[in-house]
Formats: structure tokens, C-alpha cells, sequence
């Protein structure tokens, strides 16, 4: 009779077991007497069978697609993690490059002795700037050669006021072929000192920048560099900046155009700011 109750048990627990919502010691109860009750096993087997039969096919492929789509699911968060950390490994590794040549920069620009020159290389014709500085002294040598004519302007100045007003005076000697003439005693603002570039507001605009930029290791003009592209507060396609200095050394833009920057530091002497014979210049008024 025991048997008899004990199978009655089993198999009013068998759908639930079939269902895994059954506990384990439940479950052990249930197996061990499967493996003693070959009556019971058949029950078993019989309710799975008709289980299956239920089941429709549509509703196993849906399983299965559930399945293989989470499965997915998984791979595309781990992907998206993955690039999401290394573009925030990225953008650091450029702050801190861009952030470390401004700084740089910041302390060539103080000098108040430098040479500066500037080359543009473009389609049709060719420039050259030397720009010398002392103290409240700056002369500026401009050479353009176009159509195998050559034009010379040298402006010589001297700071008279200081501030956000400041003011130069200048005289000013241009040689076209056989013609010279000057111009003596203007009054004007003169910019033309060294600057940084990658200069930014704060921190805030520096990540955006950096974001948006690409940065490589290159040599330009036999100097180690980084080159920088997309760098928004720059009005150029890319940008060649010392490492050593954090300065500007090259431009490149859309048309066939590169403009190149020489620097020299405490050089400059004040024979450098000998004014040409005035004599042979046309004074112009």
C-alpha cells in the first residue's frame, strides 16, 4: 500500500517537477523513487512527451530567437563598453598632450628678444616675414616675389603706449625695383608676436576640442612635432607644433598653400634696428 500512495505522490508532483518548480528536496524525493518505480518512470516520460506535443513550434523558435537575441545583446554591450573606454582613453591621452604643449608655449611667448620668421608658400607667389623684437623694439623685413618681381617693406617700431591700447611708432621703407619710397612717423597697433595656439577658455573647451582633434607624431622642417588636425579654434585644415617649445611651426590649408615658422630666442641686438639711409627714399606724407 505504501507503494501505492508513494506513487500517487510522485505523480501528482511530476508536472511540477517537469517544471523545475520544485525544491530539492522535493526533487531527490521525486528521483529516487523514479530509479525504483519503472511505473512512475513511464508516467514521467508520457507527461513529457505530451508536454512537448503541446508546445507549438512557434512558440520554440520564439525561445530560441529570444535567446540568441540576448545573447547579442550581451556582445553589443560589451562592444559598446569596450569602444566607449578606449575613446575615453583616447580623448585623455590628447588633452594631455595639447595641454601640455600650451603650457609649454606659454613659456617661449614671454621673451621679449626673439627673431620670428614666417614663410608662405603659396600658388603664385612667395613671402617671407622677419620679425625682430627687443624689449619696445620691432622690426619687420616683408619680402613677396611674384612674377620674378620682388617687393621689400621694412617697418621699423617703437612702442609708445602699453595696455590693450598699445600703440607703435613706425617708419616705413619699401623698395620696388628701382623705386623707394617712406613713409616716417605713423601711429599704429602692431601684432605680430608669438602666440599660443592651442591657447583654450578652460578645461571644459579643452575636452571638447581635444574630442574632435587627431593628433600624430611627425617631422616637419627636420623638428620633432605633433601635428593636429581639427582643432576647432584653428581656422586652418592642420597645424604643426613644436614638442620641445609648444610653438607654431607650419600651417597647411585647402589650396596648394603652407606657411612655415622659424623661431630664434635672445639673438637679437640692437644693430638690428639700424633705419636705412633716408636720403635715398622718396619720403611719401
Amino acid at each position: 500500500m505504501k507503494e501505492k500512495k508513494d506513487c500517487k505522490i510522485v505523480q501528482d508532483l511530476l508536472p511540477n517537477y517537469i517544471e523545475k518548480l520544485t525544491n530539492e528536496e522535493t526533487n531527490k524525493y521525486v528521483e529516487d523513487h523514479l530509479k525504483e518505480c519503472e511505473k512512475c518512470t513511464k508516467v514521467l516520460k508520457n507527461m513529457q512527451k505530451d508536454l512537448e506535443l503541446q508546445t507549438p513550434q512557434a512558440d520554440k523558435r520564439e525561445v530560441k530567437y529570444i535567446k540568441k537575441f540576448s545573447k547579442k545583446m550581451r556582445i553589443l554591450k560589451l562592444i559598446i563598453a569596450i569602444i566607449a573606454l578606449s575613446f575615453v582613453a583616447i580623448t585623455g591621452i590628447k588633452v594631455a598632450i595639447i595641454s601640455d604643449l600650451s603650457n609649454k608655449a606659454e613659456k617661449s611667448i614671454v621673451s621679449d628678444n626673439y627673431k620670428r620668421t614666417i614663410y608662405g608658400l603659396r600658388k603664385d607667389d612667395f613671402v617671407k616675414w622677419d620679425i625682430y623684437n627687443l624689449g619696445d623694439k620691432k622690426k619687420m623685413v616683408m619680402t613677396t616675389v611674384k612674377d620674378n618681381n620682388t617687393q621689400v617693406r621694412k617697418i621699423f617700431a617703437t612702442k609708445e603706449k602699453d595696455g590693450e591700447d598699445m600703440e607703435y611708432n613706425i617708419n616705413t621703407y619699401e623698395e620696388t625695383g628701382n623705386e623707394k619710397t617712406a613713409k616716417l612717423n605713423t601711429k599704429a597697433q602692431i601684432s605680430v608676436d608669438p602666440y599660443n595656439t592651442l591657447q583654450t577658455e578652460n578645461w571644459w573647451q579643452l575636452i571638447i576640442v581635444s574630442m574632435k582633434a587627431s593628433i600624430k607624431p611627425v617631422t616637419f622642417d627636420g623638428q620633432p612635432c605633433y601635428y593636429i588636425a581639427n582643432f576647432e579654434p584653428s581656422m586652418v585644415d592642420g597645424i604643426y607644433i613644436n614638442k620641445e617649445t609648444g610653438l607654431l611651426v607650419g600651417v597647411t590649408e585647402q589650396e596648394p598653400e603652407t606657411t612655415l615658422y622659424v623661431y630664434e630666442f635672445n639673438t637679437v641686438t640692437e644693430k638690428d634696428f639700424v633705419e636705412p639711409d633716408i636720403s635715398e627714399y622718396k619720403i611719401e606724407e
